[in-house]
């Protein structure tokens, strides 16, 4: 990962923002999301991905193209130190090498209409080459999801409708999808 990491742990609320990939650029995007869940999450995500390029061959492309929105909602403790709700969808950057984009909420665990503008925010980020301050624009007006309870799930929460490989499917994990995991997360 390269670039500038903006930090922002929620001090009074969920800090929303968005870390990863959009074909308006070419490098890596991170904005508005903690240093701890960028470095963990992309720590992760380099993981899974070399792994699953290097198991897939020449048909990664192909499944990373047609791969389902994946939504989340993270623990305190498993990606940084705050609980986090998002999503992470299949993009490219500008000369089409292939990572996610992920939008996110540190401190929230709930938000069912955060999570619809956030897709649909990421939808027009990879379709009409949205630039990563209109992203964050879009992203300042969207619903705030909930702040996390108290009693917060101490598993991870994940869900997806599905796409033309992968079936819908709704996981609860006490760590990140390992390789294997990630594979069947995208259809393979």
């Amino acid at each position: 990962m390269s670039g500038a990491a903006m930090t922002g742990a929620p001090a009074e609320g969920p800090t929303i923002g968005f870390f990863g990939k959009i074909p308006s650029r070419g490098d890596f995007l991170c904005v508005g999301l903690s240093l701890g869940f960028i470095q963990a999450w992309d720590g992760w995500l380099q993981r899974v991905l070399a792994d699953v390029q290097r198991a897939l061959g020449e048909g990664w492309a192909e499944v990373w193209r047609v791969a389902p929105v994946w939504r989340f909602a993270l623990p305190s403790g498993q990606c940084g130190h705050h609980p986090v709700l998002g999503l992470w969808m299949p993009s490219v950057d500008r000369v089409g090498r292939c990572f996610p984009l992920t939008i996110a909420a540190e401190g929230a665990d709930r938000g069912d209409a955060f999570l619809d503008a956030a897709e649909t925010i990421g939808r027009a980020a990879i379709s009409y080459d949205l630039g990563p301050e209109d992203v964050m624009d879009r992203l300042r007006d969207a619903p705030m999801p909930s702040p996390v309870p108290a009693s917060a799930d101490p598993a991870a929460r994940w869900w997806s409708e599905g796409g033309p490989l992968a079936a819908a499917a709704e996981l609860v994990l006490d760590t990140l999808p390992d390789s294997a995991g990630f594979a069947r997360m995208l259809g393979r």
